[in-house]
């Protein structure tokens, strides 16, 4: 009993499918032929592809003005994590905006080596 609503209902479905085959349109199929020859990626060919694309990302850097920035975009910078991006503010809010570039190493966490890697990436605003 329990398979003969199963048995049913694949026949059913068989039909309906064998039905549909017969009545499709094949007017509209387009065959499409696969090259004959496929030419191999070479090694040079891969190093020149991911060279471009690291020559695009760090040309698309952002300057970040430390005097507005948030916690999110100071996050961004070179060795400056979300605890450090706090620090920042907490300066910013204690004594006003930065006056200089290297008023940031005046942030507990950030030191002269710090600051080479991140003063180009920097701005004070306007």
């Amino acid at each position: 009993m329990k398979y003969r609503k199963l048995v049913y209902t694949f026949i059913l479905f068989a039909l309906a499918g064998v039905w549909g085959i017969f009545n499709m349109n094949t007017s509209n199929i387009e065959i499409v032929q696969a090259p004959a020859t496929v030419k191999p990626v070479e090694n040079n060919e891969i190093n020149q592809i991911k060279t471009q694309e690291n020559l695009t990302t760090t040309t698309k850097s952002t300057i970040i003005n430390i005097n507005t920035a948030t916690k999110t975009e100071l996050d961004t910078l070179y060795k400056i994590g979300p605890k450090i991006a706090d620090k920042i503010i907490e300066y910013r809010e204690k004594n006003g905006k930065f006056k200089s570039k290297e008023d940031i190493m005046n942030v507990k966490g950030i030191g002269e080596k710090t600051f080479e890697k991140i003063k180009d990436s920097i701005c004070l605003g306007n």
